[in-house]
């Protein structure tokens, strides 16, 4: 037996959480993708119902003892990515951490999906006046997903993890400007930005 204990939009996704009572009482939490805002290769992953494939994705990396469903709920839409807590010792994870997690993911993919679009649409802007298609792009978008899980882990109060995803975030743009731009090392100050950023007292 299963009851429906959350069903909002968050973040501009829906995100649900059901509470099973047999054979004992856990809980499981969805959040939906979109085919307009996510990568066509994630949906492609959820109609094959591999929810391998998602386990191994950062964006995923709240759900708690990781992603347990890819597929089809039948319920406002196709495409749902989700996890269970049956594994989980006997009321280690409640209701509340549940829709916690959820609603972390769920900003996670918000701003990495802003990002994206914005960076395609630059790209894009810029493409009738580069003279080659850059080749580092990869460590752009890797930038991105790293800014938007720092900013989920800083609203979350995270900030060891915002740290991390900031200090990777730095890194992603220093190589993109050695690689593609040439830039020399020694004049590449945002990594120790980052650093300083972080560092500084909340209220400043």
């Amino acid at each position: 037996m299963k009851d429906v204990v959350f069903n909002e939009v968050v973040s501009g996704r829906r995100i649900m959480v059901f509470k099973h009572t047999k054979p004992w009482t856990y809980y499981a939490g969805y959040i939906q993708l979109y085919p307009l805002d996510d990568p066509a290769e994630w949906i492609a992953q959820v109609n094959n119902r591999n929810e391998d494939y998602f386990d191994r994705l950062d964006e995923f990396s709240e759900f708690p003892y990781g992603v347990t469903y890819a597929g089809n709920l039948s319920i406002d839409g196709e495409w749902w990515v989700g996890f269970d807590t049956s594994s989980a010792p006997l009321g280690d994870i409640d209701q509340e951490e549940c829709i916690d997690a959820l609603k972390a993911t769920a900003l996670t993919l918000k701003i990495r999906a802003k990002a994206v679009k914005e960076a395609v649409a630059n790209l894009k802007d810029k493409k009738d006046k580069a003279t080659e298609k850059p080749k580092n792009v990869g460590l752009l978008l890797e930038t991105l997903t790293d800014i938007a899980k720092a900013n989920t882990a800083n609203k979350f109060d995270e900030k060891d993890n915002a740290e991390r995803y900031l200090n990777e975030a730095g890194n992603n743009v220093a190589g993109y400007l050695i690689k593609e731009l040439g830039v020399n090392p020694a004049d590449i100050a945002l990594y120790a930005i980052a650093k300083i950023v972080l560092n500084e007292d909340e209220e400043d």
